[in-house]
């Protein structure tokens, strides 16, 4: 069979994407059959990894931090015995009228993951006013006043009972 380029498609806003493979250095042919993405340098952008047949892997490093100078934070989760990568775990950032939010479920598909990290990037926004983590067994950590442009590392065994309000 004949190797064909990979697609990239960039949101246009409004249920409208642009196939930018070409011009983002992305369209080489190949025989892709797998990617995952994840932040491989800890610069705060999400770099990609294509698995190829019979080729090497594509490794594809962002540059979006260093020309647009955005901020990001990137959260990891530590776990207990049962789940250690404290899947499920929720996460939800306020910073001024902006809220932002994500799920800690890695899985991508069959046989494949992503990043075990939450990576938030923030455009312009260089400071968080909270963060609230809902962990699983109804337990809960909050965080007051963040600067951004950092990663953080929060463990189960420091967070507290959620309490309910009726």
């Amino acid at each position: 069979s004949e190797k064909v380029p990979n697609y990239a498609f960039q949101n246009q806003k409004d249920l409208f994407f642009d196939n930018k493979a070409v011009s983002w250095g992305l369209g080489k042919p190949s025989h892709s059959n797998g990617a995952a993405y994840g932040d491989l340098d800890n610069d705060g952008d999400l770099d990609i990894v294509v698995n190829n047949v019979n080729m090497p892997p594509f490794v594809y490093r962002s540059q979006v931090s260093d020309i647009t100078g955005n901020h990001f934070i990137s959260l990891k989760f530590v776990g207990d015995q049962k789940n250690t990568r404290a899947v499920g775990t929720k996460a939800t950032l306020y910073a001024g009228d902006q809220q932002f939010y994500q799920e800690m479920i890695p899985v991508r598909g069959f046989q494949s993951n992503v990043d075990s990290r939450l990576l938030f990037g923030l455009g312009d926004i260089s400071h968080i006013d909270s963060i609230i983590i809902n962990w699983p067994y109804d337990l809960q950590t909050t965080l007051y006043n963040i600067p951004a442009d950092q990663s953080l590392e929060l463990d189960i065994r420091n967070a507290a009972k959620k309490t309910f309000v009726k």
